[in-house]
């Protein structure tokens, strides 16, 4: 019984993706208020945009600041014979990796 326990919660994490990576940046643009500035692109505050590598942006306000937050897939883990795919034609977060195990 204790043996079906642990393969059950072996699969259980394999399969399941942690907490997803999220990063933020203040973003004030010194000519236009309320926007979020990244590199030469303004984003108005309530904009969502996706990056490459599988990431998504947010611009919102933060008291009187502006602030881009980022996120991308968390750590997936996986068991022997099973493999990682992901799909890089998708936006995140579809576009994460998941665990494929055969049948």
């Amino acid at each position: 019984m204790a043996k079906i326990i642990v393969a059950l919660l072996m699969v259980t994490l394999a399969t399941v993706p942690t907490q997803a990576a999220e990063s933020r940046a203040f973003a004030n643009d010194p000519v236009i208020p309320g926007v979020c500035a990244v590199g030469r692109n303004l984003y108005p505050e309530g904009s969502t945009w996706y990056l490459k590598d599988c990431v998504r942006a947010h611009c919102s306000r933060t008291g009187t600041s502006m602030l881009v937050t980022y996120q991308s897939c968390g750590h997936v883990g996986t068991l022997p014979n099973c493999k990682m795919v992901s799909d890089n034609t998708k936006i995140y977060p579809d576009c994460c990796p998941t665990s494929v195990c055969p049948k």
